[in-house]
């Protein structure tokens, strides 16, 4: 038996060695300087191919579990659209334009997305980000709807004309503006994206500064936010903020919830907030789309007061699964029941 146990150490004495030898290698390489940390696109192919390689790895084994939602809804394709046009077209180019003239002076450079890639690597990549290249990771943990909503478009893009890409980045408007995402008149595009116009001033400029500082958690208005002045929120709030009128309906349950809530899970009624006869500057719902309120309301559930905002910790009491004074749990049907009462 001894015997036995020496002839197998003896195998593996030679392996245990080598691998603590290609460690020590590994771990001293970076103190002799060998490694060109030069940022001068193409100063060092090896390097390039060891890094890329190794980051093309690394999202490989981590998008192995992910689950991919249903990403057919052009709603959420157009919500990629909007936010890529935005802030990255500018590093990866799109069917309209090329890549501006700093992201060829990039290492690496930033690749065009014209090949299909594996939407949960996709994924991978726009939540995350990809260390020692220019590429972010997504500015909140959060919102990982928007990251599918850009997913949804990255799947498409290789095969965008150049017509069909403008009508979905900013229809007909002002590349990045507002108005690209929520229309001239401020009613929203093709359901995809929040009506403004049944807001107050009060409101648009409280939110949008809360996205400015980082309060509110939205990667797509905070990169969009951080760009405005405190004239510039000024202007636009009142541009936008309306206070347009819409009527409400839909189903029995619907209309509970918002009217008398859920007494026996202390969810209260949504109308005590929201309503004309509500709270002051508390945002009104009727006429959003319906996904958009379903997602919100989802995202309290969620994560609770860390999504941030005004109004956070008072949604998060009324929806959350969980708190110590018990459940305040709406089921997934309420929470489209509601969102369907006040939605367009």
């Amino acid at each position: 038996m001894n015997g036995r146990l020496r002839e197998i150490f003896g195998r593996v004495k030679p392996l245990a060695i080598g691998a603590a030898c290609g460690m020590a290698f590994l771990v001293a390489l970076p103190l002799t300087g060998v490694l060109d940390s030069s940022a001068v696109p193409g100063s060092n192919a090896l390097v390039d191919w060891y890094r890329q390689t190794s980051a093309r790895q690394s999202i490989a084994l981590r998008s192995a579990l992910t689950a991919v939602p249903d990403l057919a809804d052009p709603a959420m394709v157009a919500r990629g659209a909007g936010h890529y046009e935005l802030v990255c077209a500018n590093c990866h180019g799109s069917p309209e334009a090329a890549p501006a003239r700093f992201a060829e002076d990039l290492s690496p450079e930033p690749p065009r997305l014209a090949a299909w890639r594996p939407d949960a690597r996709l994924f991978q990549t726009v939540k995350y980000g990809i260390r020692h290249t220019a590429m972010p990771g997504w500015p909140t943990a959060l919102r990982d709807d928007e990251i599918w909503a850009m997913v949804a478009f990255l799947r498409l893009l290789p095969t965008m004309d150049a017509p069909t890409y403008a009508d979905l980045a900013y229809a007909g408007a002002e590349p990045g503006s507002c108005a690209s995402c929520h229309g001239s008149d401020g009613q929203g595009r093709d359901g995809a994206f929040p009506r403004l116009d049944i807001q107050s001033p009060q409101y648009l400029a409280d939110a949008l500064n809360a996205f400015r500082d980082g309060s509110r958690q939205s990667g797509t208005m905070m990169a969009a936010a951080r760009q405005l002045t405190d004239g510039e929120i000024a202007e636009l709030a009142t541009y936008f903020g309306r206070g347009v009128e819409l009527p409400m309906g839909g189903s029995e349950l619907g209309e509970r919830i918002a009217t008398l809530g859920l007494t026996e899970r202390d969810v209260p009624a949504c109308l005590s907030c929201h309503g004309d006869k509500g709270r002051p500057g508390y945002p009104k719902l009727d006429g959003q789309p319906v996904d958009y309120l379903v997602t919100q309301l989802e995202l309290f559930q969620k994560h609770g007061d860390e999504r941030g905002g005004r109004f956070a910790k008072v949604m998060a009491k009324a929806v959350e699964d969980k708190l110590e004074e018990g459940p305040h749990r709406l089921e997934p049907e309420e929470l489209r029941a509601v969102a369907e009462y006040f939605g367009d």
